[in-house]
């Protein structure tokens, strides 16, 4: 039987690379265009049990969390452009990336110092909770204006954490602002101007730090089809799908996954 680890495309390419670096990155992109955000809980996710279960090769999880920085900044930045006119500054979203940045910056830092199995335990933790996050994200009441600006910058602080270790931000992020206003327009507004802040932050503290190296940008460049391959799969098909279905179903799939690959890991 032929190991895993020992196959090769086009004979210079591992399989690994294609599986965490084009198939996980067109199955993460593809779900941000359905659902909006979440791209980097699909991609850590299965990252996560491709590492358990001993399917990474000479790819890191350092590895896989710097990538995600770059795509998730890449593609904020797109949709950036494409929202640029329903883009505002408002008090809450200012207080909560007042909060959210400086965390995001000094645990970026500690990326790279933090020890393997913490990370991995931390992960499993946090991709957990982001799948029960998608099922639960449903209809709720309405908070006060100022409530959200008294919540904001401690939000922002929680935040910060996950952004800066795993670029995973989001569902504190949605949850808070979800909590503020349905309008559909508003919240993507709001949602893309944290998630450009966020991720121009994490990849412009990391880049400084040295971490892209010409090994995982090459690896980059390699994704760059399959996320927009996927992105792009994603929006087309969000037209047909239901989204709120769609969510709680990946939620399901993804807390299941945090919670298998804890277990392969630390036992």
């Amino acid at each position: 039987m032929i190991s895993l680890h020992r196959l090769t495309v086009i004979g210079t390419v591992p399989i690994e690379v294609i599986l965490v670096f084009a198939l996980l990155p067109l199955l993460a992109y593809f779900v941000k265009g359905i659902v909006g955000a979440a791209s980097a809980i699909v991609f850590n996710a299965v990252l996560l049990l491709v590492i358990a279960f001993g399917h990474n090769g000479d790819i890191s999880l350092h590895d896989g969390l710097y990538w995600v920085g770059m795509a998730d900044f890449i593609t904020s930045a797109a949709m950036a452009w494409l929202v640029r006119r329903e883009l505002r500054l408002e008090r809450q979203v200012l207080l909560l990336l007042a909060g959210m940045l400086p965390v995001s910056v000094l645990f970026s830092l500690l990326l790279e110092r933090i020890e393997l199995d913490w990370l991995l335990a931390t992960l499993s933790v946090a991709i957990t909770a982001s799948g029960l996050w998608l099922i639960y994200s449903r209809g709720h009441a309405l908070a006060r204006e100022r409530s959200l600006e008294r919540a904001a910058l401690p939000t922002g602080v929680v935040s910060g954490v996950l952004s800066g270790l795993f670029s995973m931000a989001g569902p504190v992020v949605i949850v808070f602002l979800a909590a503020g206003s349905k309008d559909p327009v508003r919240l993507r507004a709001r949602l893309v101007f944290i998630s450009l802040c966020a991720t121009a932050t994490r990849l412009a503290t990391l880049s400084l730090e040295g971490a892209y190296t010409r090994q995982r940008l090459e690896w980059f460049a390699l994704s760059l089809p399959a996320v927009g391959l996927g992105l792009g799969l994603g929006y087309l098909c969000s037209r047909f799908v239901q989204a709120q279905a769609f969510r709680v179903l990946l939620g399901a799939l993804v807390a299941v996954a945090g919670v298998a690959a804890a277990v392969k890991t630390f036992t």
